[in-house]
């Protein structure tokens, strides 16, 4: 039995009035309720509508959502079916916003004749499925959203204003699709590199991201579509989102419609064109979504004097914090720079601000650089201690995409310590570990700024590389009871926008002049940084912001005790193969061997901790020091070692 299609929308009724919803609606069966060889519910539901032969249809626009329709997924209609109504009927009087509609009311002559015949319609809500209707006169009889859809001839079915799926055995695949489309639709859910993430917005330039779980996605696909599957008697039923949906869409990895989020931006941002993006929302080419008032920022082909004048108001901000030298003053600067584009960068140096001893301003100087990403808090916790504590913490962090990681009041023992995890943070794009308590694994951009402060904290080992120090030197004896007759960070919470445009105008300025660049030593990893944060400020007449990196570069203790301990092994073993246990004797025979296995961590007391010594060995197999470096021994000597020399 095949049910009939929908009449022609302009054919008037027998009331000579415009026809029934249903009817005005392209995809909505008739009164027999029923499509194809599937029999549907009593009340009306929207079926895929009558196409043109193939050799007639006009080409699909796929960006109506109304081309997507098929025997399984009806999108939802363009508008409200019972607006479509009471505007054919002549009752629809205006659009008061928030889904709120002015009417005349359809029982106008129940009204005593001194009362105006006005009423209003609310569109369906969470607690109010079919929409709400409500009079200025108290009628006799009861007029509620059920009295005013049965006078305009629409079922609940429609009234609710869903997308429908039907969940046809063998189509499971086709309904994920569809369920998917829904969910990229409402444009806040997006796929962060494998999981599921919506965007939260708690302030009009703050944003941040969180994990999406099966009941907030059945929670959300209940509250937008209507699902259909087969009961007794072969009939279809309304349910709930089925688990196979939900799983489908947590797990697939064939993913057709939820964009891709690679960052999040809470300013204008530089996009793939290298040009300045203004427009807040998602941007498809950078994969960025930014949340931003356009009014607050007017950036028009800026020039080296208004950099100048902007560079002029940055220092002026930080004037009275007591900056160890004007290199670090510079630091500073560049920081504040690249908190205003991390989301643009690639990657960027962690950025350390220590000082002697407490009350030197570090946190307040952490405070007015995030600003500058910001106007939420940063993600403030502790600097892990180990790998695995690393790849755990980075990993639930970064999935948020926080604009700001500030590890505050470090350690000199822990702080910035060397971590596998932190290392890949700062010099790659993007992290995968195993999430918490699953045996899958998700992997996370790494384009936030990431800052340490800490009481004469310095980064070590291959953290040197990866840090940018701005070591503060107040001159007091007692920094804490310090008086400030200015509050930077007061003033840019008032109007953040001024400490981002004042970093854009600068970068910007120097993009438009040619990005020239200054013989300064180059960074590995850093270059689109060291362009973007460092040259500008070279170019206008600043100390090398990254004198305290290259410095560390060149300072390298870790280096420095690695070739004295290469030196020792060669003097007492020249080049030859020597197993760990035969070297151990030797620490208490040479008392300045002894020394240098003190220094490199391996003694414990007075004895060498030979499993220590062997995996020092293994950490810094083939590394120079000294023009000397170590190997491991011939295949025929198994477990042995040697020094060679260049």
């Amino acid at each position: 039995m095949t049910a009939e299609r929908p009449t022609d929308p302009n054919q008037p009724t027998d009331k000579g009035q415009p026809e029934p919803i249903e009817n005005a609606l392209p995809n909505v069966a008739s009164e027999t309720g029923e499509t194809g060889n599937q029999t549907l519910p009593g009340p009306l539901l929207p079926v895929l509508p009558v196409l043109p032969s193939p050799t007639a249809a006009p080409p699909l626009n796929l960006s109506r959502e109304e081309d997507f329709a098929d025997d399984v997924y009806t999108p939802a209609p363009a508008t409200n079916p019972v607006v479509s109504a009471l505007k054919a009927e002549g009752l629809y009087i205006d659009d008061a916003g928030d889904g709120f509609h002015r009417m005349a009311c359809p029982w106008a002559s129940e009204h005593p004749s001194d009362v105006q015949a006005q009423a209003g319609y609310l569109e369906p809500c969470f607690g109010n499925p079919i929409g709400l209707f409500r009079c200025t006169h108290n009628h006799s009889e009861k007029r509620d959203a059920e009295s005013l859809i049965d006078h305009l001839g629409i079922t609940p079915e429609v009234a609710r204003a869903k997308s429908v799926i039907y969940m046809q055995t063998g189509e499971t695949h086709r309904a994920a699709a569809a369920s998917e489309r829904v969910l990229a639709a409402d444009g806040r859910y997006f796929n962060a590199c494998g999981p599921i993430v919506r965007i939260i917005e708690p302030a009009p330039d703050d944003i941040s991201t969180e994990l999406v779980n099966d009941q907030t996605l059945s929670a959300f696909l209940a509250s937008k579509v209507d699902y259909y599957r087969k009961a007794k008697g072969n009939q279809w039923e309304r349910c709930d989102p089925p688990a196979s949906i939900i799983q489908n869409l947590r797990y697939s990895q064939d993913r057709r419609h939820l964009r891709s989020l690679t960052g999040l931006s809470r300013q204008p941002f530089y996009g793939a064109d290298k040009c300045v993006v203004f427009k807040p929302g998602y941007d498809e080419a950078t994969g960025t979504y930014a949340a931003f008032d356009e009014a607050d920022y007017n950036l028009v082909n800026p020039t080296r004097k208004d950099a100048e004048r902007e560079l002029g108001w940055l220092k002026w901000l930080i004037r009275e914090f007591s900056f160890a030298s004007d290199a670090d003053r510079a630091a500073a600067l560049a920081a504040i720079l690249t908190a205003a584009v991390r989301a643009s960068l690639p990657l960027a140096p962690a950025i350390n601000i220590n000082a002697p001893r407490s009350g030197g301003g570090k946190s307040f100087l952490a405070a007015l650089i995030a600003l500058a990403a910001t106007a939420g808090e940063p993600y403030n916790t502790s600097y892990p201690t180990t790998p695995e504590e690393a790849a755990k913490v980075l990993l639930a962090m970064l999935l948020e995409k926080p604009a700001v990681v500030l590890f505050d009041d470090m350690q000199v023992q822990t702080g910035w310590k060397s971590l596998g995890p932190m290392n890949k943070a700062l010099t790659s794009t993007s992290i995968t570990e195993r999430v918490l308590s699953r045996s899958r694994t998700a992997t996370a951009r790494t384009n936030v700024l990431f800052m340490g402060t800490g009481n004469n904290v310095e980064p070590g080992q291959d953290m040197r590389r990866r840090v940018l120090s701005i070591r503060l030197a107040p001159r007091s004896e007692t920094p804490t009871l310090q008086q400030y007759s200015f509050n930077p960070v007061a003033h840019v919470r008032e109007r953040r926008s001024h400490i981002v445009q004042a970093a854009l105008t600068i970068t910007e300025a120097h993009r438009l002049a040619g990005r020239p660049v200054s013989d300064v030593p180059s960074i590995g990893s850093y270059e689109e940084w060291s362009l973007t944060c460092r040259q500008p400020l070279l170019w206008l007449g600043e100390p090398d912001p990254a004198t305290s990196l290259i410095q560390q570069v060149q300072d390298d203790t870790d280096q420095d005790a690695l070739g004295e301990f290469l030196q020792h092994w060669s003097r007492l073993f020249s080049d030859d193969p020597m197993m760990v246990r035969e070297v151990v004797p030797y620490a208490a025979r040479d008392p300045r061997f002894a020394d240098v296995l003190e220094e490199i961590g391996v003694m414990d007391g007075s004895t060498v901790n030979t499993k220590r010594l062997g995996w020092y060995l293994k950490l810094n197999r083939s590394r120079w020091a000294n023009s000397l470096r170590i190997e491991s021994g011939p295949n025929s000597q198994r477990n042995t070692w040697r020094v060679i020399a260049d």
